[in-house]
């Protein structure tokens, strides 16, 4: 780093112009940029005692490459839990979650449920929220469901849903719990298992808000 001193300004008021090359700025230790001919102009007034920095950033910033692994384990379930998912249309209706999770640039590694409820272990890029992504795959499958199952013209998803992060070491323990769902759920309700869930992750909740 270099100073130079700008000898056109009157008395007492001096500006310094301070030229950093090049200098590598971590961010949460996750991404870094790389600033170009950054000024940093130190304004000094003795007569008032009052100092003024005005940082300029001159060009553009560069950023390395981006990467992030996200994933997320989202459930939710029929409205008022209603058992409208039968086995022998199941895997028609998890195909086409995957389809809609693909078509947003999601990758859907995981979908499976009973009649009540579905649960999807997917990935994600950052600039898909957990909300869009389930507004995305409940609004698009509601339809395609009135459209190809005329018994289900009422079909609809709770209005709600529970999303969770995943690591990737839990990944293959999320997978297995999924595809058992049917023995799970030979024990325990669905409402029993979200409640367990939210208890897991120390999720603070209120039981009279969590159905619809």
């Amino acid at each position: 780093m270099r100073v130079i001193a700008d000898d056109s300004i009157v008395a007492r008021r001096r500006i310094f112009r301070m030229v950093a090359f090049e200098p590598w700025v971590e961010t949460h230790g996750y991404h870094r940029m790389s600033l170009r001919d950054r000024i940093c102009r130190v304004d000094c007034s003795t007569l008032f005692g009052v100092i003024t920095f005005v940082i300029t950033r001159l060009g553009n910033a560069t950023m390395a490459n981006t990467y992030t692994a996200l994933h997320y384990h989202v459930v939710f379930s029929t409205k008022h839990r209603e058992r409208w998912i039968t086995p022998d249309i199941e895997s028609r209706i998890w195909s086409y979650l995957g389809g809609i999770a693909r078509d947003n640039g999601m990758k859907a590694l995981c979908i499976g449920g009973i009649e009540d409820h579905v649960h999807l272990l997917l990935g994600a890029l950052p600039t898909l929220a957990p909300a869009k992504a389930a507004q995305l795959i409940k609004g698009g499958s509601s339809k395609w469901i009135h459209n190809t199952f005329p018994n289900l013209s009422t079909f609809a998803w709770q209005d709600g849903y529970g999303a969770f992060t995943v690591s990737k070491s839990n990944i293959p323990g999320v997978i297995d719990y999924i595809q058992k769902q049917r023995e799970h759920h030979m024990a325990k309700t669905f409402q029993d298992e979200f409640v367990e869930i939210l208890r897991r992750h120390e999720i603070d909740y209120e039981e009279k808000y969590l159905w619809d």
